[in-house]
């Protein structure tokens, strides 16, 4: 049942009531030197106290007084929300005061009457930068098995599925141990090196990957798979003519390898979508690769005419512009930094680190549908051998000797059933022989 409470009280007691869910994001420029600035909103809702009491919701507006981080301006400013009291700030400013009207705060009140106020602010819009890890395990293979040719991948899911309660007890104790510890970077990936067992007998090692979260729950894990050891080699079963659609399905797969093996991911392709596509289906065709991915990795080529092309095709079925977004700080890094050539028709889709480099080449441009289309699929072990075929006559840099420094600290956690699940801190200096040679990591258990 719901009661009274004193006003005074509840105000005391509203943070309890903050409900995360009801939460909006918001990015806003600043009035004066219009550097992007990041806040949330935030809201509570009825909160029920022990069994029987639901506390009712308190959501007051007021301002709240922001200095802007930009070294050149540091001017303050206010901004009218829900909740100042609560209400904060995420990047491009401090929160330095608030009032809540309702308290009629007179001397707040003309102190701050004639600062400027924060007047360019959009919702969040995180199209471009929420990242797509949806993994189709159903459908279009790129792990089958090397007896039956069986598709692997859902029988891998299912006892992924299956072990699941084991993995997250000591998942859990992971993280209860690291937040326990506090200042360490966080792992960046899970991963879940389970045998399973195919119908026609073979067995096989799955490894499964997905990003760490500080939660256990299944569901919030968007898992793919980077390897199915024993299954039939790439090389024999990414090969010959097979659908656009079955080849984009197999890159989509390949981008989640790569993102967790390479230090580079380049994505080549002289056309994305159909010529003539309407511009949903332009849209639709960019936002499969562009977040994929890992940004900070990663580069696309194609001719100049398809980026424009998708801009605008973007700012005419949206409320907001294309560019607009990117004046707000949303828009895709991909897009900002995409290497434009006019001259070139191949196609060429690959990660690449020091030691290793695997190719998907072929006929097909990033695109969906029944047309058929030639594949290969290549791994390369010289890096510079590869750079030289497949990046160098195509206008790439070569970034050889980057390649020794990037993301070194990187590590990941590993969870392998041969040791009960047991979590260890899995380096990325071991990633390469773990995935294309099977070398099982042996750092020390946690």
């Amino acid at each position: 049942m719901s009661f009274e409470l004193n006003y005074q009280y509840l105000r005391s007691i509203k943070h309890i009531l903050t409900d995360h869910n009801k939460t909006k994001h918001y990015h806003g420029k600043c009035p004066f030197c219009k550097s992007i600035i990041e806040f949330a909103e935030v809201f509570t809702s009825p909160t029920k106290v022990g069994y029987d009491f639901t506390v009712s919701e308190l959501n007051e507006k007021g301002i709240m007084i922001g200095q802007c981080h930009n070294y050149n301006c540091r001017y303050y400013f206010k901004l009218e929300v829900f909740n100042p009291d609560l209400s904060c700030f995420n990047s491009g400013a401090t929160k330095k005061d608030n009032y809540i009207y309702v308290d009629n705060e007179t001397k707040k009140i003309d102190e701050y009457e004639f600062i400027k106020p924060m007047e360019e602010i959009i919702d969040t819009n995180n199209i471009f930068k929420n990242k797509n890890d949806n993994y189709n395990f159903d459908n279009h293979p790129l792990y089958v098995c090397n007896t039956c040719e069986r598709n692997v991948e859902p029988i891998a899911y299912n006892y992924l599925e299956k072990k699941w309660d084991k993995i997250s007890e000591k998942y859990w104790n992971y993280i209860d141990w690291s937040l326990g510890k506090g200042g360490a970077s966080s792992p960046k990936n899970i991963v879940i090196n389970l045998p399973i067992h195919c119908p026609c007998g073979n067995q096989h090692i799955a490894k499964f990957v997905s990003r760490y979260h500080e939660s256990i729950d299944f569901n919030e894990h968007e898992f793919s798979l980077l390897d199915v050891y024993g299954s039939k080699p790439l090389t024999e079963h990414v090969f010959a003519v097979h659908s656009k659609t079955r080849i984009m399905n197999w890159l989509y797969k390949l981008i989640a390898r790569w993102n967790f093996l390479f230090d580079k991911i380049y994505v080549i392709s002289p056309f994305v979508s159909y010529q003539y596509a309407d511009k949903d289906l332009r849209v639709k065709t960019w936002l499969e690769i562009l977040n994929r991915p890992d940004p900070l990795k990663s580069l696309i080529s194609t001719k100049s005419k398809e980026v424009n092309s998708f801009k605008n095709a973007f700012s005419e079925i949206n409320e907001i512009s294309y560019k607009e977004l990117e004046s707000y700080g949303l828009g895709s890094n991909l897009i900002e930094f995409v290497k434009k050539n006019n001259k070139f028709h191949a196609k060429v889709y690959c990660g690449i680190s020091n030691s290793v480099c695997e190719v998907l080449s072929g006929s097909v441009n990033i695109t969906e549908g029944p047309t058929q289309e030639v594949i290969n699929f290549n791994r390369i072990f010289d890096s510079k051998k590869a750079y030289d075929m497949f990046l160098k006559p195509l206008g790439i840099d070569d970034i050889s000797t980057e390649l020794n420094t990037l993301n070194t600290r990187e590590y990941s956690l590993f969870f392998d059933e041969e040791r009960d699940f047991s979590p260890i801190e899995f380096y990325k200096k071991d990633y390469i022989d773990y995935i294309i040679n099977n070398i099982i990591p042996k750092p020390r258990v946690i």
